[in-house]
């Protein structure tokens, strides 16, 4: 009975251990499981160009945790007026960086530089973040659009691509493929892209 005891005991420490090594970490940061299932979402509405939609699901995680700092950054940056954005950017700035995963603290941060105009702090904490997290599909995506608002097609054709073979699903990353291969004259490869 003893030595069964012992056992038993040894399995759970085990499990236990085991469940905290391959534990995947969490990718947002809030305490609110209903309101990171509204953010969930809103991405996913988002990624559809459903903005009206994404915009009800941000603003309700929000309601639901008004310290959700991804959801503010994203509902910041997608759905809401000038006014409104600049009262949430100064709520941003006072954001504690503490309890934030990575990925929200370069967000965050890289969120600040642009809205400050630092252009080339934003580089610098995009390159940086990426150095560490190479396949993280929202560094990712920054990554891209930069080349794509710098009209560089080439290289954002290149950037798209690279996403895409994270993130197969980034639907957004499609539709630019798309918006590329028809400027480059690739019409039966856009009309593919856009399908």
């Amino acid at each position: 009975m003893r030595n069964l005891l012992i056992l038993i005991l040894f399995l759970l420490l085990v499990a236990g251990v085991s469940l905290l090594l391959f534990r995947q970490p969490a990718e947002w940061s809030t305490d609110s499981s209903e309101a990171l299932l509204e953010f969930q979402r809103g991405l996913d509405a988002r990624m559809k160009m459903y903005n009206d939609e994404a915009s009800a699901h941000f603003a309700r995680a929000l309601e639901l945790d008004p310290e959700f700092v991804a959801a503010k950054l994203v509902y910041r940056g997608c759905c809401v007026d000038s006014e409104t954005r600049q009262q949430m950017t100064e709520e941003l700035r006072q954001a504690e960086m503490a309890g934030l995963t990575a990925r929200e603290r370069f967000m965050l941060e890289y969120d600040l530089a642009d809205a400050d105009q630092q252009w080339d702090e934003r580089d610098r904490l995009l390159e940086e973040y990426l150095d560490k997290h190479p396949k993280d599909p929202f560094a990712l995506w920054m990554w891209a659009s930069d080349a794509w608002h710098d009209a560089d097609l080439t290289e954002a054709e290149k950037r798209y691509r690279q996403l895409l073979e994270i993130d197969p699903n980034w639907v957004q990353a499609q539709n630019r493929l798309g918006y590329i291969a028809m400027a480059l004259g690739r019409f039966a490869e856009a009309e593919q892209l856009f399908e």
